[in-house]
């Protein structure tokens, strides 16, 4: 860091016209005295000045983590200040995103990091701004979204275009689909292969029949549900050919573009969702970690990216309405629970 030099002026002078005028004025007024004598031109002198230098500080980095394969992909984040990313210690999947130890930002869906907020487990950010269907909550700064995509193996199946209405289709397309362990997702793909409209969605939800309606559609293809509890669950279900299709989020996406030929996956681009992510700062750690990661999500938070093919696509179907889920998660997740123990 380059020192910063402040330059202060011991002595302070008139300029020799400034001077001139003063004396002028002096003796224009002091007419019944003695004449005043002329004034001699004011010599300029250097200024002596004095150098403050500021001491060199160095910008800390700060351990970001973030959900499974955002590291094995960097192009995916894009850092924009001094971070480091990790993945978290556990892989399956937690309703809360902080845990003993968390480093001090994380970055997760915005419905979780929405719900640790609630609970107080978050720092305060931006205190004017409230929770809203888009995940946005007073501990948290937007990092971007993920699409997840209805993916399959074209080696099996070809060049043919899919719909979620296809995914229920085992007559048509036999064999294993994967799905989220979770009714976040899981539930709205449900719906949508019902023929519920993406705009009636969360009104269908909010509704007992609509919950009971998305769990007896997923009735229909239960023997043929393979469950994933990650991203990098996913694309391993997929890769090992355990699956046919199945919902993958972008980093799956990304992985198995790196580890296979890229022409051998389709997605569907016109049945996308969309999930918003978030990062924050947890409560852990010492009150000037937190202050100085408060400070930097702040100026510079990073950036999430995604293939220029599902950015450049057409709009997402649907975006998850993190502001749905904070009200009617737990119901919904004990709910789902039930449903998986009970077969």
């Amino acid at each position: 860091m380059s020192c910063a030099i402040l330059a202060l002026p011991l002595s302070l002078g008139l300029s020799s016209e400034t001077a001139s005028a003063q004396h002028g004025a002096r003796c224009g007024r002091n007419d019944h005295h003695k004449p005043c004598r002329p004034v001699r031109k004011a010599r300029h002198r250097k200024s002596r000045h004095v150098a403050l230098t500021s001491p060199s500080v160095k910008t800390p980095t700060f351990t970001v983590q973030v959900p499974p394969l955002f590291t094995a992909m960097p192009s995916l984040m894009i850092s924009v200040g001094p971070y480091h990313f990790i993945e978290p210690r556990s892989s399956h999947y937690q309703t809360s995103t902080v845990t003993a130890g968390s480093p001090p930002i994380i970055i997760d869906d915005a419905y979780r990091i929405a719900t640790d907020c609630l609970s107080g487990a978050l720092r305060v950010i931006a205190p004017e701004r409230p929770l809203s269907a888009r995940g946005t909550s007073p501990c948290s700064v937007g990092v971007g979204a993920v699409r997840d995509v209805l993916l399959w193996d074209r080696q099996r199946l070809g060049h043919a275009s899919l719909s979620w209405s296809d995914f229920w289709n085992i007559a048509r397309h036999p064999g294993k689909r994967a799905l989220p362990l979770s009714p976040r997702l899981t539930m709205e793909v449900a719906l949508l292969a019902d023929g519920v409209k993406p705009q009636d969605i969360y009104h269908e939800l909010a509704t007992d029949e609509g919950v009971s309606r998305a769990l007896e559609k997923l009735d229909q293809i239960r023997p043929y549900l393979t469950w994933w509890r990650d991203a990098r669950d996913a694309a391993r279900i997929i890769q090992d050919g355990e699956a046919l299709m199945g919902l993958m989020p972008t980093q799956s996406i990304l992985v198995l573009r790196s580890t296979t030929r890229e022409d051998r996956y389709s997605f569907a681009t016109d049945n996308m969702l969309a999930e918003n992510y978030v990062a924050a700062v947890p409560h852990d750690g010492s009150t000037a970690e937190n202050n100085a990661a408060v400070w930097q999500l702040r100026a510079a938070p990073p950036h999430l990216t995604v293939p220029s093919d599902l950015e450049t696509a057409s709009p997402p179907l649907l975006v998850i309405d993190d502001g749905f889920w904070l009200r009617h998660g737990t119901s919904l997740e004990q709910r789902f629970a039930q449903w998986v123990e009970s077969r």
